[in-house]
């Protein structure tokens, strides 16, 4: 039996893996990159069981059956890395060629024709694999069992693993691959183009944007795909096909991918385009000074949205985070390309949401640093001080003040001052600056 000590780095893997899946589709269920990175979670996660159930197989029948899984596993994979990068860190059009002639037009395919056509591929080549109407035998010579020998040496045999392994740690079956298969060649080719189409819609996200966390984005998705390809190519395929084997050492690297994905999607998932929108005369201009912050004493964000939309009806770039759902507030005030953010702790469909002091300043920080002069509306203070402690809250008002000065954009502060004490009011406003008007 193999050694259930060389199963806990694929054990921490599949947690890993499956609980950060389930992390990200957390934050916004309905969201398709949110849905899509748990599902490439979830690959990985059977990536990584079929590979363990292969290796403690109990004879070479039942591991070339997990062998075929582990083949069907990666291939949906890596389908859905691809389609990955279709949508995320932004949208491209499906251009499933994989070479262009230079100077020759794109054909982009209907997302309704590309995503079907795209995963029937691996699950066309599994229903071939598993219907045994694809022979083993073309690119594999059998399923061996392999034995660690005391002195760091690698024996092969066949039959139950205790039989033929005597005292040796028998590290589990593994392929036995053909030194040259022409069918192995022409996959390694596939997996080639496809790794390259993914890789050219990095490529293109990085060059066709300013933004700067776009290219973080695509930056920290290329370091945990590069990292997994490499580790796990070593491990899982080139020291096998050498006949140097390691004990279930091929499964951890999924981890590479999923954290740097993961980290790149919840880390920026937050931090919006600045837009303007289409000017409207006003019939009051309001002129609030670059720079400053402004505690707005008012039970309810009424002056606050007014001067808001105000400005930004002027040409004023701005970001509204507030305890009212986005759509409403849309509504009521006509903006329609000014991100807006839920101040809650719950996702607003596709409406970011957010409601921890950390990722409203990095939001709050990036959208300033993008739009200088911009002005920024955060409604909720009672909401922040409730869940988060005062002190806390003022750290966290001090730490804005210093971005909007030195960007000099604007910061409105709506707040109810009968929910704090005089003490803490008065710390407040020490921070602050009233409307002028």
């Amino acid at each position: 039996m193999v050694n259930p000590l060389f199963f806990i780095p694929s054990a921490i893997a599949l947690a890993v893996n499956l609980g950060l899946g389930l992390y990200v589709l957390s934050k916004n269920p309905k969201n398709s990159t949110n849905r899509l990175f748990a599902f490439i979670s979830v690959t990985l996660a059977l990536w990584i069981v079929s590979d363990a159930l292969m290796r403690a197989a109990p004879g070479p029948g039942e591991a070339f059956f997990w062998f075929k899984a582990f083949l069907l596993d990666f291939g949906i994979m890596s389908v859905a890395i691809i389609h990955f990068t279709f949508l995320f860190p932004r949208r491209i059009p499906y251009d499933l060629w994989f070479l262009h002639p230079r100077g020759e037009p794109t054909i982009v395919v209907p997302p309704r024709l590309a995503i079907p056509g795209m995963y029937s591929a691996p699950l066309l080549f599994g229903a071939v694999l598993f219907a045994n109407l694809f022979p083993g035998e073309a690119y594999m010579r059998s399923m061996d069992l392999y034995c660690h020998a005391g002195g760091g040496s690698l024996v092969k045999a066949a039959g139950p693993p205790g039989s033929l392994c005597g005292p040796y740690d028998p590290w589990g079956y593994l392929p036995n691959y053909e030194p040259i298969s022409p069918i192995i060649l022409a996959g390694f080719a596939i997996l080639v183009l496809f790794y390259y189409r993914g890789g050219y819609n990095c490529y293109r996200a990085y060059r066709e944007t300013d933004s700067e966390v776009v290219k973080k984005q695509v930056v920290l998705m290329l370091i945990g795909a590069v990292l997994m390809l490499n580790a796990t190519g070593l491990f899982s395929s080139i020291l096998p096909y050498m006949g140097i084997v390691t004990p279930l050492y091929g499964a951890w690297p999924t981890m590479f991918v999923a954290l740097f994905s993961g980290y790149s999607v919840l880390r920026y998932k937050l931090l919006l385009q600045p837009a303007t929108e289409a000017p409207r005369l006003q019939k009051t201009r309001y002129e609030v000074s670059p720079g400053k912050c402004y505690l707005v004493k008012e039970p309810r964000m009424e002056r606050s949205i007014e001067v808001f939309t105000n400005l930004v009806f002027q040409g004023v770039p701005g970001l509204c985070i507030t305890r009212t759902l986005p759509s409403e507030l849309r509504r009521q005030t006509g903006l329609e390309k000014t991100p807006m953010l839920w101040l809650s702790r719950r996702p607003a469909g596709d409406d970011p949401s957010l409601s921890g002091l950390h990722d409203l300043y990095v939001t709050i920080e990036d959208f300033v640093k993008r739009s200088p002069g911009s002005i920024v509306l955060l409604d909720g203070l009672a909401y922040l001080i409730q869940n988060s402690g005062f002190t806390p809250v003022l750290k966290f008002i001090q730490d804005l003040r210093e971005v909007v000065t030195l960007h000099r954009s604007r910061l409105l502060l709506p707040l109810d001052t009968r929910t704090l004490e005089p003490r803490e009011m008065a710390l407040l406003e020490g921070e602050t600056e009233p409307l002028p008007f």
